[in-house]
């Protein structure tokens, strides 16, 4: 025999009101809420802390690349004016 396909709830929605279309979609979407968890003092001071290591990092890293790449095209500048003049 055949593997049956099941469509789960499309297949009733064509036998159900608009209404209680929403009405369903409305207690599906309660049933998977996630509450935000209530956090105290301590731990709000953790989190905006590694909230502000990780940008310095992520400044600091823009940061050296920037200074890196100025450094590598000041190089590549003198050693060609180097060359030029034979120095």
């Amino acid at each position: 025999m055949g593997q049956q396909n099941d469509r789960g709830t499309i297949k009733w929605t064509s036998l159900m009101l608009p209404e209680h279309v929403e009405m369903v979609k409305e207690i599906y979407k309660e049933q998977n809420k996630v509450d935000k968890p209530l956090l105290d003092e301590q731990q709000i001071q953790d989190h905006t802390f590694l909230l502000e290591m990780r940008t310095f990092v992520r400044c600091f890293r823009a940061f050296t690349n920037v200074l890196l790449n100025f450094i590598k095209s000041f190089l590549t500048v003198r050693k060609s004016v180097l060359l030029r003049t034979g120095i």
